[in-house]
């Protein structure tokens, strides 16, 4: 079973606003952590807004960017959305994991 938590629309729009972690970006009980890159698919990019609870663990949000001026943004904290910035939000609890690459260069 997926553990859940809920957060503000207006502390989720707020947090969304930054591309590291910051002093600044706390509201309440979150802090920013970071934008997870999930999948791009044809015309979107889907992410996870990441943050940190106080009490230290980490929960999400799914969101995504269009790819072109065409496509929307589908931000689930946006005003054009029904409701307050009042109105609560689900997140869902992240575990994060370390993943190693590999990359090539053509200079030794």
């Amino acid at each position: 079973m997926t553990e859940t938590r809920t957060i503000s629309k207006g502390d989720a729009e707020f947090l969304s606003c930054f591309d590291s972690p910051d002093e600044r970006a706390i509201a309440g009980d979150w802090a920013f952590e970071a934008k997870s890159h999930i999948r791009r698919s044809r015309w979107v990019d889907h992410y996870w807004l990441v943050l940190r609870h106080s009490d230290g663990t980490t929960w999400g949000i799914k969101y995504s960017d269009g790819l072109t001026e065409y496509q929307e943004n589908d931000y689930p904290w946006d005003s054009h959305y029904e409701g307050s910035p009042d109105d609560l939000l689900e997140l869902v609890r992240l575990y994060p994991y370390e993943v190693t690459t590999t990359e090539y260069s053509d200079v030794p």
